[in-house]
Formats: structure tokens, sequence, C-alpha cells
């Protein structure tokens, strides 16, 4: 088959848990605005590179969640439930 990627959504729009490497270090807003834009993010790649036969996959976010940091993983898991949700429909 050759060469397949997988697509990762490493740093989500309003960071998804405070880290470096979410782009938001120190703080994670992950919200309404987070969920429609990281939804608009994975519309428009699938847009483009959604049938190529490379694409083994995609990882719809990159490590959610902190405890060490605020949201807390339970505040935020409605949130990502429904994100995770939408994003497979």
């Amino acid at each position: 088959r050759g060469v397949v990627v997988l697509l990762d959504l490493h740093g989500a729009p309003g960071g998804q848990n405070g880290k470096e490497h979410s782009g938001c270090a120190g703080r994670a807003e992950w919200h309404r605005y987070s969920i429609d834009n990281s939804l608009a993010v994975l519309r428009r790649l699938m847009d483009e590179v959604g049938e190529h036969p490379a694409l083994w996959g995609v990882e719809l976010l990159n490590e959610p969640g902190d405890l060490s940091s605020a949201p807390r993983e339970d505040e935020m898991r409605p949130l990502l439930i429904e994100y995770y949700e939408a994003a497979y429909s």
C-alpha cells in the first residue's frame, strides 16, 4: 500500500489541555467556540483530503483534558462527548 498518513488535530482552538503542545500553554478553554471551530477544521480537512488513498485515519483531538488545569476532565467530559459525536457524524 505504501506510505499512509494519520492526521492529528494536535492543537485545538482554545487549547484542549493547557500544555505547550496544545498551542495554549497554561490554560485550557474548551467550550462551544472550541467545539465549533475544531469541527470546522475537521470538515475542511476532510473536504481537502478525505478521499485521498494515503489517508489512514484522523485523530480528532490530541490528549484532551488535564487534571492540573481548568477545565478539569470531569468538567470537560460532556463537551468532549458532544464533540466526538458530532465529529463522527
